[in-house]
């Protein structure tokens, strides 16, 4: 049910969206998740050495060889969608494709969750508890 709930919302902004023809393509995931690497090169969680070569040998595999290609599937599916859409193509035929879009952006959300439920087990209670304002 969670899933269907999902996919009709994602339908519906994507036809919004769609229908506002932005100038660069916007391309977002169902839930922003912002994964922590780019805080710990900041300094802005503090991490060993150690820790964020652990994290760095979970996450890069899940996010370049999973999680990236699915995005990019998605942005050739969006940009189809909105050619589409401008050529007249009404919302009941361009519903498989957003039906897909749908699918691959709750694959890659599982994917960041994955990461993140992996971050977490590495980081200690209070460097976590650091990461969660930063992430929103």
């Amino acid at each position: 049910m969670k899933k269907v709930v999902s996919l009709l919302c994602v339908l519906s902004l994507v036809l919004v969206a769609a229908e506002e023809a932005p100038k660069t393509p916007l391309l977002d995931d169902l839930v922003r998740l912002h994964v922590p690497m780019p805080l710990i090169k900041k300094g802005k969680i503090e991490a060993t050495p150690e820790q964020f070569a652990q994290i760095i040998q979970v996450a890069r595999p899940l996010m370049h060889d999973q999680y990236n290609p699915k995005m990019n599937e998605v942005f050739g599916l969006e940009r189809r969608v909105q050619r589409l859409i401008l050529q007249g193509k009404t919302k009941e035929e361009v519903r498989p494709l957003l039906t897909q879009i749908a699918a691959l952006k709750l694959e890659a959300l599982e994917i960041k969750i994955d990461i993140l439920n992996a971050v977490q087990g590495i980081l200690t209670p209070e460097q976590w508890e650091q990461y969660k304002p930063l992430s929103r």
